[in-house]
């Protein structure tokens, strides 16, 4: 072996250390650029996705306020005076509902029968069968959403 091989292959091999070391520092830079990236991605999603509910329980509460104003009643009743109190008066309020259909039906169908089996078909079983109902009967159709190539 010459002296000068012996030069070219140290100088050769401090190079590739040195060409290592800053490709080590380049990747950990990237490594925190990626990592940082990613952070702003997630934040970023769950932003939309808080702004997302946000707006689908606005559009609810406007769509069925009566049912949004009634949680927010029971809501703060329960907050201010308890979950006995709310308790002991929706008991209360279905035993007198309860006896007044029992003892003058005739009444009660009058003034809050009609109203409260009506609110209860709705919730119950026209709401969720009237869409099946109207493609069945061909007065809507089924939309797909469009494709995102």
């Amino acid at each position: 072996m010459t002296g000068h091989l012996i030069a070219v292959t140290v100088v050769g091999a401090v190079v590739v250390g040195v060409l290592v070391w800053l490709l080590a520092q380049l990747g950990r830079v990237l490594i925190r650029i990626a990592e940082a990236l990613a952070a702003a991605a997630v934040v970023g999603l769950v932003v939309w996705l808080v702004i997302k509910a946000v707006v689908w329980a606005v559009r609810q509460a406007a769509t069925h306020w009566r049912t949004s104003l009634t949680v927010v009643a029971m809501l703060a009743w329960w907050q201010w005076w308890g979950w006995l109190s709310l308790a002991l008066t929706a008991g209360v309020t279905a035993v007198v509902l309860g006896v007044w259909r029992w003892a003058a039906r005739v009444s009660f169908e009058t003034w809050s029968g009609r109203w409260l089996r009506s609110w209860w078909l709705r919730w119950t079983l026209y709401a969720p069968r009237l869409p099946g109902w109207l493609q069945a009967c061909g007065l809507s159709i089924k939309a797909t959403p469009p494709r995102s190539w």
